[in-house]
């Protein structure tokens, strides 16, 4: 099995909403995509709770106490997505139009190679 690593860096949009915040990222489906392949989302570092959704469906929760959580996303991507996390509080972005934490799509294909 091998893996491939999509980061959602910038752009990023937030707006404050009461005392938290609502970080939102569109992002395209990944081209090349095979039926047997499994698509995870994680997030990484955030320094508050949120809540993470995927095209208005809510995927879970995340936050500082778990450090990273992992969220299967298989055949729940369309040809243009929405990511929005939910933050409970203020939280400065990493960087110029960055998000508030390390978020990627992690695709997981089964090893081509040996098919050959």
């Amino acid at each position: 099995m091998s893996s491939h690593v999509i980061r959602l860096r910038a752009p990023w949009q937030r707006v404050q909403i009461g005392e938290g915040q609502l970080w939102r990222r569109r992002f395209g489906q990944p081209t090349g995509l095979e039926a047997a392949d499994r698509l995870a989302l994680v997030v990484e570092g955030l320094a508050a709770a949120a809540e993470v959704s995927l095209n208005g469906r809510l995927l879970g929760n995340a936050g500082p106490a778990a450090g990273w959580r992992q969220f299967d996303v298989t055949g729940l991507l369309v040809a243009r997505n929405e990511l929005t996390l939910r933050t409970s509080e203020v939280i400065e972005p990493r960087g110029e139009g960055g998000p508030p934490c390390g978020v990627w799509l992690r695709i997981d294909s089964a090893d081509r190679s040996a098919e050959a």
